[in-house]
């Protein structure tokens, strides 16, 4: 069976490392994989995948004639499924680009959908759209496959969190070392609220230091380690660059920080949880929260998800606490069992073969002329694009006309003003 993945970037993120697994893991003659990005090549910031085509080619803007480049393509690779994996709405390229065709499709969400809805101009109708277009819809967690139109197509399968691989030495010997690892996205994943938290109680804790492990994104490494440099805490707290002993990292530490916005499936709080490490977060963090049970693997804080004096106190308090510490890290890797690496692909298996049956028998397949124009309007987003662009025109309308109406009612009332109407007294 031939599985064409589409992503639209190809970097060592999330997505692409679950490809990995995927591809990697299933490896054997009854599987091979193809790769189409819009990402372009950069060897030393991608992941090589043994047997594996990736195709780099940008479809944006994806009109109708790069809708055409994107099918030749595919028709080109000849995959027997396609599986559009993203967060964003590039989910619609390959269902537009292959209406009229027999090859089934997957769509593999990695965003809760509250997250995901903004993508599509906050309307869940354009969402639900483009969800209607594959043949199955894939979730991380049971929560996100609400509001599904065909709640029968919706397949709920979690990360993998691979054990760890070696034997550590006993929790209470290790470094007092908070340990973060994700990308330096500040918008998302939040060092800065992290480095912020940590400045309110570092001198309560002089033990204890900041480790942070990631790859550059726009600019946030140095940003981070400006904000350090500037709280006084350049000796107190490492920011690394991505690391590819991620094991030695979540091993040289006892609390793992993970003060993220939203995360679909965190997969380095996963693998945290698997190295025993309890987790402070926030508990209005979509995913995170899904992982994290307060008061057993870990701490949550907030409300909101930039709560800086609440993180720190969460903080303080397991750092302050051995006993809590200890009992949590035991707890840690129990709590992800059910998401074993071999559970994973064979529930991935088994999807690909319910999506191979279906070939020829597809929703894009078979279709009329009317249909397909029809599926092509509601998947681009013109109707959603036109609705919310006339809503926009006529919210402007309206503040333009409450505007006018608000200095004329300023000029009537200006000129009885001037007679003193509101002076005289009636005789």
């Amino acid at each position: 069976m031939h599985v064409l993945f589409y992503t639209p970037h190809w970097k060592t993120g999330g997505i692409e490392r679950i490809i990995k697994y995927i591809a990697d893991g299933l490896n054997s003659d009854r599987y091979r994989f193809s790769i189409i990005t819009e990402d372009y090549p950069r060897p030393s910031g991608q992941f090589q995948i043994e047997g594996a085509s990736i195709y780099f080619r940008e479809f944006s803007p994806f009109n109708s004639d790069n809708a055409l480049r994107f099918r030749e393509l595919v028709n080109r690779i000849q995959p027997d499924i396609a599986v559009a994996m993203g967060s964003s709405r590039a989910l619609y390229k390959p269902s537009r680009a292959l209406l009229g065709s027999e090859i089934p499709i997957i769509m593999s969400e990695h965003n809760p959908p509250e997250r995901l809805v903004g993508r599509f101009n906050g309307d869940f109708r354009f969402l639900n759209a483009v969800r209607d277009l594959a043949d199955f819809n894939h979730v991380l967690f049971e929560r996100y496959a609400q509001g599904y139109h065909q709640p029968n197509k919706v397949r709920v399968i979690g990360n993998p969190v691979p054990s760890a691989v070696s034997v550590a030495d006993p929790y209470a010997a290790r470094k007092n070392w908070i340990v973060n690892i994700s990308r330096y996205d500040l918008e998302q994943k939040q060092q800065d609220v992290l480095i912020k938290s940590f400045a309110k109680i570092s001198s309560q804790y002089p033990a204890w230091n900041l480790a942070l492990y990631g790859e550059n994104w726009n600019g946030g490494r140095e940003k981070v380690t400006a904000l350090s440099r500037a709280l006084g805490l350049e000796d107190r707290v490492a920011v690394n660059g991505a690391t590819t002993d991620v094991e030695g990292a979540l091993l040289s530490g006892k609390i793992f920080a993970f003060p993220s916005a939203y995360e679909g499936f965190p997969l380095a709080a996963g693998e945290a949880l698997s190295h025993g490490l309890p987790i402070v977060g926030f508990r209005d963090c979509p995913g995170l929260n899904q992982l994290v049970s307060a008061g057993y693997n870990g701490l949550l804080a907030g409300p909101g998800v930039r709560n800086v004096s609440s993180l720190a106190e969460t903080l303080a308090r397991l750092m302050g606490d051995e006993r809590l510490r200890v009992e949590m890290a035991e707890n840690a890797e129990q709590s992800v069992k059910k998401y074993r690496l071999d559970s994973f692909l064979s529930a991935w298996s088994s999807l690909f073969d319910e999506a191979f049956d279906r070939r020829g028998k597809n929703i894009l397949f078979l279709n009329s002329a009317i249909e397909l124009e029809y599926f092509n309007l509601l998947s681009s987003g013109r109707l959603f694009d036109e609705l919310k662009e006339s809503g926009a025109r006529s919210r402007r309308r309206k503040r333009r006309h409450n505007s006018g109406f608000k200095r004329r009612i300023k000029c009537i009332v200006k000129a009885f003003r001037k007679t003193r109407l509101f002076d005289r007294v009636p005789q």
